[in-house]
């Protein structure tokens, strides 16, 4: 089965990092739906946002689903 991961906050690089930490730390208690370190979409950034980008630190798309065959 696809286990979905989550935590990458700040898109464009691909990979879960310090850029993700930094952008959730620096909206964290933020509420609203276009805030994009709220990575588990519940409308605010707390630390639940924060413990996903810490669980899945250094993890990339490829890493994550390169074994994974539908």
């Amino acid at each position: 089965p696809l286990e979905l991961k989550g935590g990458n906050a700040y898109y464009a690089d691909n990979v879960i990092n310090t850029g993700d930490a930094s952008l959730v730390g620096g909206q964290y208690g933020g509420t609203g739906s276009t805030l994009d370190g709220d990575v588990n979409f519940d409308g605010r950034v707390n630390i639940q946002d924060l413990a996903i980008v810490g669980g899945n630190f250094y993890l990339t798309s490829a890493g994550a689903y390169g074994s994974w065959v539908p």
